[in-house]
Formats: structure tokens, C-alpha cells, sequence
């Protein structure tokens, strides 16, 4: 059962080429926060403490974790810890096989390939990189909290 959420924000929940919340963004975190708890993966670079204040959306989060350099299975650790739930009981919602889709398997996570824009076309080359479901679009995160209400 999904307790907990670890959502990448580069690309799934904030398109950077317009500079705003990808459609659908809010609706998902106030029906997600409503229900379990959250946590905000990113990296630090270009601002991004400053784009998810400016966005409004950091009242959704437990937790926020910022890898000064390319997110590591200890940033995954961190949103873990912060949730209090097991990792098995928390989904990763990301736009990269290669990145949170990994990290997330390797955690022991359920992973969520949310698979549009730029990364879509970046298919997994190794078993770690599967991702356990794929999505279009951000509203589909509900089927795994309906479950769970």
C-alpha cells in the first residue's frame, strides 16, 4: 500500500522551457497531500529552491531534498527517512529510467515512468531502469492512492 510519494520535479512536475507547473501538477499534490505523504526530489542547480517557492508548492512536501550534484541513492535514503514509511510503501514519480526511475528500483520503491517530453524517448537499457508502471499524464498517480483511501 502507498504511504508516501517521492515526486522528481525537473520535467514531471515543473516544465522548465515554460517556466511553469506542468498541467495537472497541483490537482495531483493536493489530492496526494490529502492522503499520504510527499516528498520533492531535485537537483540544486539554476534556482530551484527558489522555482518551488515562486510555484507556490512546498506546503505539499514533508520533505524537500536538493542533491547539490546528480541526485544518489542517499537523496532517495533522505526522503525515506523524512516520510517514515518503508521504502516498499512509497511510489517515485520521475521522468528518467536513467535517473529517478533507478534510484527509485534500487531503493526498493515502486517506480512510476512518467513518460513525456524530453526523456520519452530515453528507454530503459537495463533491468534497474524498468520501471514497475509507465504514465502519460500526471492524474494517473490516483489509481495508486485510491487504493489506499
Amino acid at each position: 500500500m502507498i504511504q508516501g510519494i517521492v515526486f522528481d520535479l525537473y520535467r514531471t512536475l515543473y516544465d522548465p522551457d515554460n517556466e511553469k507547473l506542468i498541467a495537472g501538477a497541483r490537482e495531483i499534490l493536493e489530492f496526494a497531500s490529502s492522503r499520504v505523504k510527499l516528498c520533492l526530489i531535485s537537483r540544486k542547480e539554476g534556482g530551484r529552491e527558489q522555482i518551488v517557492a515562486d510555484l507556490g508548492i512546498e506546503g505539499f512536501f514533508t520533505h524537500i531534498e536538493l542533491a547539490e550534484d546528480d541526485k544518489e541513492p542517499r537523496h532517495f535514503q533522505a526522503c525515506v527517512d523524512s516520510l517514515g514509511v518503508p521504502a516498499s510503501d512509497i511510489l517515485v514519480v520521475g521522468d528518467r529510467v536513467k535517473g529517478e526511475i533507478a534510484l527509485g528500483n534500487a531503493a526498493g520503491m515502486t517506480t512510476a515512468w512518467y513518460k513525456t517530453g524530453k526523456y520519452a524517448s530515453e528507454l530503459p537499457s537495463t533491468e534497474i531502469e524498468q520501471p514497475d508502471t509507465i504514465i502519460t499524464q500526471l492524474s494517473e498517480v490516483r489509481k495508486f492512492l485510491d487504493l489506499t483511501s
